[in-house]
């Protein structure tokens, strides 16, 4: 076995500075030898390979030489081409591939590298005809393979009918295969109630609770904004799986959105013993960071996320948070917008919102909180999402109030709705209203948050006994959440005559109540 051989060993067993230095050594033999061009471009090709990771750019230079030397190779332009996808120049890729393809039209990972190309170039300025280049390269990988499933969702994302799929579909697998294809389609329209029946019947089809579909029918949960059902679905799915991993980064989202504080930190610290090579346990973490305030922290972390998966919806979700809660709206817009792109929600809706508020554009922000409801029809959430635009517009202060009264009546577990209000009651200094509300809501979301705020609206009425009963029980039932005991400090400081003021601000997540801020991420 020669020397670049044996560095292709050891660049498949992970083993790369190992490869790197043997095909060093390798090339100084090929050249005192006087062996050919081929030898010398299958070297260098092993060492553009061994620096792809660290060096994409120089990468790229040494597979260019390896291609001078050796054009027609179909492992070098197959490598080049996959690290052209990596660093981000899909164009170059695509050169590579095509011709390959069409002297390889049976090889289902060139086609597949190819789709991903095409893929990667539609995110770019790429030619018009990229989208019906990859729906053609995606059919010619689904004959080939008729149960390729997530090349057939890649289809439905292009608007390709499901019913022409399933005409490729073998007849003993369509009783599986239409009820997944038609609940991805489903969730893509944002028709969240329509993707979990039919994931249900999905269900029922298998014959047994998968914990991949519980998943997906709590992931729908999640983004239609129903928490309490998402959450108790994600236990269910942990308790089935405590080892799994796979969208646990959205399990996060509820947990903040509860002030778990305590159980977030515990639920980044197991999934960071399981892996570091994905992205949720960074995104897990980054959550931690922005609940104890470290903003700067968490966009770091969410950064690594990104370094492991370019296209990973809920970073992009976070790092728009982030960047609202560093005031810096624009780059939060860039980034739900992506976010939708990738998985249009009901958090990436307001997300969107509440960016262009920040950047005072509210025509835009009142477009996308109707487009959420009119795709989300009979949601309280979306609805919540049109009250919340025109809260920020003058004169419309009494719609906003109409539409968040009637969401709360579609859904009296509609936080979202609910904090509005509270808001808009604090600000006309209605506060008996506004605590007469909070404690009614108690029958339908008995959370720390709302006993949070609760306490809150107590202070603010100088009914400090019952402030603080409200902080006890936000701490009994979460004793992380921060915004609780920040509460419970501020009571303690104006009981003993130390704070001049009986309002205290507490941050986002939980206790500031500002007459603008009406959305709230359910408890």
């Amino acid at each position: 076995m020669d020397l670049t051989q044996r560095a292709r060993q050891l660049l498949h067993a992970g083993m790369s500075e190992s490869a790197h230095n043997l095909c060093l050594a390798s090339i100084g033999q090929i050249k005192s030898g006087g062996r050919n061009s081929k030898a010398m471009a299958e070297a260098l090709s092993v060492v553009a390979e061994s620096i792809a990771a660290k060096e994409p750019q120089r990468s790229l230079a040494v597979f260019e030489q390896a291609l001078a030397l050796d054009p027609h190779s179909l492992s070098i332009r197959t490598a080049f081409a996959s690290s052209c996808i990596s660093a981000r120049k899909p164009a170059r890729a695509i050169t590579l591939l095509e011709q390959t393809v069409k002297q390889h039209p049976q090889s289902l990972s060139l086609l597949n590298l190819l789709a991903n190309a095409y893929s990667a170039a539609s995110n770019t300025t790429a030619p018009a005809n990229t989208s019906s280049k990859l729906q053609s390269t995606l059919l010619q990988i689904l004959h080939l393979e008729p149960l390729a499933t997530e090349v057939m969702k890649k289809l439905i994302s292009l608007k390709y009918p499901v019913q022409n799929i399933m005409r490729l579909v073998p007849a003993d697998c369509c009783g599986w295969v239409e009820p997944l294809l038609l609940a991805h389609q489903a969730s893509l329209n944002c028709n969240f109630k329509d993707a979990n029946a039919k994931l249900t019947i999905l269900a029922q089809k298998l014959g047994r609770e998968d914990t991949d579909i519980l998943l997906e029918i709590a992931d729908c949960h999640l983004n239609d904004g129903n928490y309490i059902l998402a959450h108790y679905l994600f236990e269910k799915v942990r308790q089935q799986d405590p080892y799994i991993i796979k969208r646990m980064d959205r399990y996060a989202r509820i947990l903040q959105s509860k002030g778990s504080a305590m159980q977030l930190n515990r639920l980044a610290t197991h999934l960071i013993s399981l892996t570091e090579d994905r992205p949720e346990p960074w995104v897990v973490m980054a959550r931690y960071s922005e609940t104890k305030g470290d903003f700067e922290r968490a966009i770091q972390l969410v950064d690594k996320a990104l370094t492991l998966d370019k296209r990973h919806g809920e970073s992009y979700l976070l790092k728009g948070s982030l960047m609202l809660s560093l005031h810096r709206p624009q780059e939060a817009i860039s980034c739900f917008v992506y976010a939708h792109q990738l998985a249009p929600s009901l958090e990436s809706y307001r997300g969107l919102l509440e960016s262009y508020l920040a950047c005072r554009r509210s025509t835009e922000a009142l477009a996308v909180a109707k487009e959420a409801a009119e795709r989300m029809p009979g949601n309280a959430r979306a609805l919540a999402l049109i009250g919340c635009a025109y809260s920020h517009m003058p004169d419309r202060h009494v719609q906003a109030k109409a539409l968040f009264t009637k969401a709360l009546k579609l859904d009296p577990k509609c936080t979202e709705a609910l904090f509005a209000l509270v808001s808009s009651l604090v600000a006309e200094s209605n506060l008996s209203a506004a605590s007469d509300l909070l404690v009614r809501s108690l029958a339908h979301v008995n959370t720390p948050v709302v006993h949070t705020r609760l306490g809150d609206v107590y202070t603010l009425m100088k009914r400090y006994d019952l402030a603080m009963e409200h902080f006890h029980v936000a701490l009994k039932m979460e004793s992380g959440c921060d915004a609780a005991k920040r509460g419970l400090e501020a009571v303690e400081k104006l009981i003993e005559g130390a704070n001049g003021g009986a309002k205290e601000s507490h941050g986002r997540g939980g206790s500031d109540i500002e007459a603008d801020e009406s959305m709230e991420e359910e408890g």
